[in-house]
Order: C-alpha cells, then structure tokens, then sequence
C-alpha cells in the first residue's frame, strides 16, 4: 500500500457508486437511486476529509487547520446527513448500502493488491509454489 491509495479508493468508489446508482434506478426506482447516490456521495467526501484531516494531524499542522477540519467534519458533514435523513425518502438498503460503499471498495482492493502481490512472486492465493513449467506425469 502507498499514499495514493486512499485516492485510487476514492476514484473507483466514484465510479463504482455511478454505476452502482444507475442499476439502483432500474431496479429499485428513482428513489432508491437518489437515496444511494447521496448516501455514497456523503460517504465519499467523509472518507476524503478524514484520510486529509490525519494528513494534516501527521505534518503537525496549526491549530486553526485542525480545528478548520474538525468543524467541517463534525457541523458539514454530520448536519448534512442528518438532513438527509430528515428530508430524503430513504430505505435502509439505500442508505446502508451508500454509506459502507467506499469501505467495501477499500477491503476489495487490498485483497487484490495481496493477491496479485503473492501471485508476482509465484505463490498462489494460499502460498503454494506453483510451477507452470513442469509436465504432469
């Protein structure tokens, strides 16, 4: 793992949620949609400002930058989900699917990143040396 991975995160979660809405909307109508795609949305920024915010706390930032974060964090970001929840028609679905989006994105690329990291040096997923070269005999 290296410092752009929470950015190669970001941006799939970005296209994953596109994609993921629009099959929302097929099936489970615009609402669902709509609900899905603010909830991912919300969940997406969330993410970027806390992966920035322990940027900004790991270069010992001033305290104006922390405290900067710390309101956009907690007043932005919090008082717009409970709006959300309060004047969007949500489903459970909806919104538990949105929020734990970019999360799910996050676990699944670092299982692949283990996977193709052990697969390059010749293991297979359960660390068994595999030689292609040889004949069965």
């Amino acid at each position: 793992m290296d410092e752009r991975f929470i950015d190669r995160v970001l941006q799939a979660s970005g296209v994953i949620g596109a994609l993921a809405g629009l099959c929302g909307w097929a099936l489970g109508g615009p609402e669902w949609a709509l609900a899905f795609l603010l909830a991912a949305a919300w969940s997406i920024v969330n993410l970027w400002v806390l992966a920035y915010f322990l940027v900004v706390i790991l270069k010992k930032a001033r305290r104006r930058t922390l405290i900067a974060f710390f309101l956009l964090k907690t007043v932005i970001l919090y008082g717009l989900i409970v709006l959300y929840l309060f004047f969007v028609q949500w489903t459970f679905s909806a919104l538990m699917s949105g929020l734990t989006m970019p999360y799910i994105v996050m676990v699944l690329k670092a299982v692949g990143r283990v996977l193709t990291d052990a697969m390059d040096r010749g293991k297979g997923p359960v660390g068994s040396v595999r030689n292609d070269n040889k004949r069965p005999s």
